[in-house]
């Protein structure tokens, strides 16, 4: 078996990562700026090849358990009350309840479980927005630093999978 990824591992990718942007801010020669920009795009690269290794590695360590519950439909009251209190709208949750039939017909126990879901997904939304806004923001730097940065920022951008895909995401 391939040497086991650990969370060190990523993490030291990404301080690598976080120096070379650095010296690409830094740097005003156009040619070195094209050469750190792409190690910059290798080392992306790399950090999205080890994180998947890493995430893959540890499902097969810690495998989801086999789901048993339910799927259960929010009412329209149930579902405005979720939509009003966090902004996000949840159609039907997934119940695990060793007392399934209970949990099913208790309409409090759906909206608590359904507020829960809608609070989860809405800080997932908000950290992905957090973590592009961070990236559009040093990707600004580098193309502010030189006119050669702000093609080659461009270039990088155009590529859907540039930096696993973050800002070609939904906003």
């Amino acid at each position: 078996m391939a040497d086991e990824v650990t969370l060190e591992d990523i993490q030291r990718k990404q301080s690598e990562m976080t120096t070379l942007a650095a010296q690409i801010m830094a740097e005003k020669d156009k040619g070195k700026i094209q050469v750190l920009a792409a190690a910059l795009q290798r080392q992306s690269e790399d950090l999205q090849r080890t994180s998947r290794a890493f995430e893959a590695q540890e499902q097969a360590k810690h495998p989801p358990p086999k789901r048993s519950g339910a799927k259960v439909a929010l009412t329209e009251e149930q579902r405005a009350q979720v939509e009003g209190q966090t902004g996000v709208r949840i159609e039907s949750i997934w119940l695990r309840d060793e007392s399934q039939a209970a949990a099913r017909s208790d309409p409090q126990i759906i909206e608590d479980a359904g507020l829960e879901e809608a609070r989860r997904r809405k800080r997932e939304a908000e950290a992905a927005a957090q973590s592009r806004a961070m990236a559009e923001q040093v990707l600004a730097q580098i193309g502010a630093a030189s006119p050669a940065g702000a093609s080659m920022i461009a270039q990088l951008k155009a590529d859907p999978n540039f930096l696993g895909g973050m800002l070609a995401r939904k906003k």
